[in-house]
């Protein structure tokens, strides 16, 4: 996305930013790792990611005020902890004394366990291993794509650096619909194609109006915003994102070939 806007807008009326890069290990704005422009940056580490710990997800920021109440939020709200380490009982004989005080934020139980930070650790030495081969099935995609033109690949500006979690299209065709033509993808022997999700106030839980009733004194009266995203309503039933994450280009060329027939089978 378009961060400079974004930071200047937010530092004229005082707005922290947090970025959700759930998907964008190590990806580029403007020659910049994004990691280093918003105030905090969060990252996915769900089986699909580039680099996993099964489920979970991980924060950078380089505010230590900020990097403390984060840690103390997902630790109980521990007093001990610090910017750079999330030990609690770091002195047993203090930590032990029927006077210490354990709390002095609030906060949820959200560690990770340490097993499975252990497997995220070794992963980061593989990460750049992790970014280039998904780098290079995307370009494998483009090529795939090249030509076609209701298959309109996701623009990546001159400067900009996609690690491209999966390799998104939005689908501009009106005689063969979305659901045909990936029914064919996948009979030639594609893996499918992730769809992207309902518009949040097109979810039933939104049009029943059951989460009015989860703070009734804030909500109760919010008027029904259905509708007021006219782009992302056009967008969102286009929208093609095929699977990138493969153990290696080798591994991805039947599933090119796959989307390759499918053009073919629709010309």
């Amino acid at each position: 996305c378009d961060l400079d806007p974004m930071m200047e807008m937010a530092e004229k009326h005082g707005i922290p930013v947090l970025n959700d890069a759930a998907q964008a290990f190590q990806a580029e704005y403007k020659g910049r790792p994004i990691a280093r422009i918003a105030d905090v940056t969060s990252y996915s580490l769900e089986n699909s990611k580039h680099i996993t710990t099964g489920e979970g997800g991980m924060l950078v920021t380089d505010d230590e005020d900020l990097a403390v109440k984060m840690r103390k939020f997902g630790t109980l709200g521990y007093a001990a902890v610090s910017s750079g380490d999330g030990r609690v009982r770091l002195n047993r004989a203090i930590f032990q004394d029927p006077n210490y005080k354990r709390h002095d934020l609030f906060g949820y139980n959200y560690r990770m366990p340490e097993i499975a930070a252990a497997l995220g650790l070794v992963q980061t030495e593989r990460l750049d291993f992790f970014v280039d081969l998904r780098i290079k099935v995307a370009e494998m995609y483009l090529e795939a794509v090249a030509g076609c033109d209701y298959l309109i690949p996701q623009r990546v500006p001159e400067g900009y650096l996609s690690t491209w979690w999966s390799f998104a299209c939005r689908y501009d065709r009106d005689d063969v619909s979305w659901q045909d033509f990936c029914k064919k993808y996948m009979e030639f022997g594609g893996d499918g194609v992730y769809a992207a999700w309902a518009l949040l106030y097109d979810e039933t839980l939104y049009a029943s109006g059951d989460w009015r009733k989860r703070c009734p004194a804030i909500y109760a009266d919010l008027p029904d915003q259905r509708g007021s995203c006219p782009n992302a309503d056009w967008l969102q039933p286009n929208l093609m994102q095929f699977v990138n994450n493969y153990g290696s280009t080798q591994e991805a060329e039947p599933q090119i070939a796959a989307l390759v027939k499918a053009i073919a089978h629709f010309a």
